[in-house]
């Protein structure tokens, strides 16, 4: 396995993945059918931090995507079944960033 698949997320919040449960829920603890998983691109500049989100859910989901290099949230809205490549920080010195994604679902 790559170094850039290392840092699979674990920073998503699924308490519903103790209960098996797979329902998008109205607060921020999205449930397991949200998956993310981070990157990091080399380009003459540096660095480029790539956070990858995939919506496995039935419901729209509405994600804050930050990063440990770069605090400030973007919100990127993805419908269900689909996937959104959020680039964080370009250029940057850091090889290695601790992705941040909170999701939001419509009730």
């Amino acid at each position: 396995m790559t170094a850039r698949y290392l840092a699979l997320l674990g920073l998503l919040t699924l308490s519903a993945a103790a209960s098996g449960a797979a329902t998008p829920r109205a607060d921020a603890s999205p449930p397991i059918c949200v998956r993310s998983w981070s990157e990091v691109r080399y380009g003459n500049a540096g660095y480029d931090h790539i956070v990858h989100v995939a919506n496995g859910c039935q419901a729209t989901a509405t994600c804050d995507v930050s990063s440990s290099v770069s605090s400030e949230p973007i919100r990127v809205i993805i419908q269900p079944g689909g996937k959104q490549e959020v680039v964080t920080m370009r250029g940057s010195p850091a090889r290695r960033f601790t992705p941040r994604v909170e999701c939001h679902f419509r009730t």
